[in-house]
């Protein structure tokens, strides 16, 4: 049944929501706003019989609870009517967020490089989290990822987008007769209205992609995979999500079941996509297109992927005059970043699943990046800088930017500034740069090991926990057994 203006929904234990407008016809269901105790919210309305597992799979997520503070998550859910009409309530996003869309039509743009590694690090973050709690991405659209592009804040949409990972990938959908319904461009999903780009989807269809064809089997998947976005696919083998999402990994768009190696893939998109504003498969290949079909979707993003900067493969690289934003920006991000985005998006990494960079090794890799961007102290321009032969000199107003790195392990080499936070051989800092009240600058021991210290001249020092050790070339630094550090001038 539909529902009207006015009328309650009942919510088993809580109370009475009330709808408060028209709805949305998204994918096999409608989008109600509701107020619920004075608070606005969206009711995703089943209005026909969608099958057991649908309703089972939405009632485990309720009860498994939000992984993190990050997601908009599924909060109560009503029961099955005689009819078989029932639904789910989710939360509305705060003001100030866009989706992916906006990013990559430039309408979205960080307001600094600090801002775009928080989103980031929490998108790692969360993708971990969700993983271990034993649920992936069956399907991804423009709106499930929100990003706050002042501050680096994040929302992810988890829903009927979600699947069980302990659960075959077919339990996870509604009635099998029921095909998903495009809703334009974007894929099935919840939609909510954000100041800068009105009308959002911020969740994926009810129908994520069945089991079938063993992850990382990319080429067997695409020949089973329909010629053409209107031939519907047998039932013996899986049906993609249609229109095919972008932000899926090849095996998924193929036909394969999501899991945790694909989750890690959509996560390298997104991150590669926040980063430059670009797909890293949308180049030369995709420019040739006006209008993406399925079946040219399930080539460029699946079957024949090719990143735009695969060091063997020149044919798709970004094109002038519409590859812009990935053109400009690309040069000036640091090597650890783009080494990794290569390694993820090259065939190794698009054809075996198992080779790809779990969340936590993205954390770590963005938090290196973040050792690698300064500010300016004179003029606060925002840079990633690598250590030359010289003194580092900014390329704004060329004066210098700071005199003195630490180079950890005799690997990872870190700017010295003031305020710049450290982590030594895990995720938090341990270390920061002060200064003495006579404005010399100091290392301050934020851990609580104490550090053995070497001077040039064989002296040997301690560093207590909350004890500070100045800021001199040779200083010879010993954190742990396994972590170790000299301060060097530039």
């Amino acid at each position: 049944m539909e529902l009207e203006a006015g009328q309650k929904v009942v919510i088993p234990n809580v109370g009475d929501a009330a709808v408060t407008g028209k709805p949305e016809r998204v994918g096999e269901g409608l989008v109600y706003p509701v107020s619920l105790n004075g608070r606005d919210m969206l009711l995703k309305w089943y209005q026909k019989p969608t099958g057991d597992d649908l309703y089972r799979k939405t009632v485990n997520i309720i009860n498994g609870k939000a992984p993190s503070a990050y997601f908009i998550w599924p909060l109560y859910r009503t029961e099955k009517n005689d009819d078989g009409s029932w639904g789910y309530f989710i939360g509305l996003p705060p003001e100030g967020f866009s989706d992916l869309g906006s990013v990559l039509l430039g309408r979205a743009r960080f307001s600094s490089y600090s801002a775009m590694l928080s989103a980031a690090q929490r998108l790692c973050g969360s993708f971990r989290l969700l993983n271990e709690k034993g649920f992936c991405f069956s399907n991804l659209t423009d709106g499930s990822v929100l990003i706050n592009p002042e501050s680096g804040d994040v929302r992810i949409i988890g829903g009927d987008n979600l699947a069980e990972r302990n659960q075959p990938a077919a339990a996870a959908q509604g009635a099998p007769d029921q095909a998903p319904v495009s809703s334009g461009e974007g894929n099935p999903g919840i939609t909510v209205v954000t100041p800068e780009t009105g009308a959002v989807h911020v969740s994926g269809g009810e129908n994520p992609p069945q089991g079938g064809h063993p992850a990382g089997d990319i080429q067997e998947a695409a020949a089973a995979a329909p010629e053409s976005a209107g031939e519907s696919a047998p039932e013996s083998r899986p049906a993609a999500p249609g229109p095919l999402s972008r932000y899926l990994a090849p095996e998924v768009i193929c036909g394969g079941a999501p899991d945790a190696c694909s989750d890690s893939f959509s996560l390298s998109v997104i991150l590669f996509i926040l980063f430059f504003g670009n797909h890293p498969f949308e180049g030369a290949a995709a420019a040739q297109h006006p209008y993406l079909t399925d079946e040219i979707r399930r080539k460029l993003y699946g079957s024949g992927a090719v990143f735009i900067f695969d060091p063997e493969n020149e044919n798709n690289r970004p094109v002038r005059g519409i590859h812009q934003s990935v053109i400009r920006s690309w040069p000036s991000f640091p090597k650890v970043l783009k080494d990794a985005f290569v390694r993820e998006f090259c065939q190794e990494g698009v054809r075996n699943p198992r080779s790809r960079l779990p969340a936590g090794v993205w954390e770590g890799k963005i938090r290196e990046a973040s050792e690698q961007l300064v500010r300016c102290p004179n003029c606060g321009k925002e840079m990633f800088t690598g250590v030359a032969a010289g003194p580092a000199v900014c390329p704004g107003c060329q004066k210098p930017l700071y005199k003195s790195v630490i180079v950890i392990n005799g690997t990872r080499t870190v700017p010295l500034m003031l305020g710049r936070k450290i982590a030594i051989g895990g995720s938090m800092p341990e270390a920061e740069v002060t200064k003495d009240p006579e404005g010399t600058l100091m290392i301050k021991n934020l851990s609580s090991a104490i550090w053995s210290v070497k001077t040039p001249s064989g002296k040997d020092k301690s560093v207590p926990p909350q004890g500070i050790m100045p800021v001199k070339e040779g200083l010879c630094i010993k954190f742990t057994e396994n972590y170790t550090a000299e301060i060097r001038n530039c």
